[in-house]
């Protein structure tokens, strides 16, 4: 099965953690774990070298705020090409 988790950044805090510890366990069931993030502006170095060595996808919408109305876009195009492919 194919899972994409969305957040506004892989930085500190409670529920990007709960991210980190558990799509680890999804990939060794053989889903395919995908992390849309919307701005690496707040991102943690270390959860995104866990989540990268578990062999889970970390796609990074924008590199600046999160208020950005484009984003909207970006992601409706990015589900498209998750669930088409």
């Amino acid at each position: 099965m194919k899972i994409a988790h969305v957040c506004l950044s892989l930085g500190k805090g409670g529920a990007e953690k709960l991210l980190v510890d558990t799509l680890p366990l999804y990939v060794k069931d053989g889903h395919q774990v995908t992390i849309v993030q919307l701005s690496s502006i707040l991102e943690e170095a270390t959860y995104i070298d866990t989540v990268l060595q578990a062999g889970i996808q970390v796609i990074t919408l924008s590199k600046g705020g999160f208020r950005n109305p484009l984003l909207f876009f970006k992601i409706l195009n990015l589900v498209k090409k998750i669930i088409l492919t």
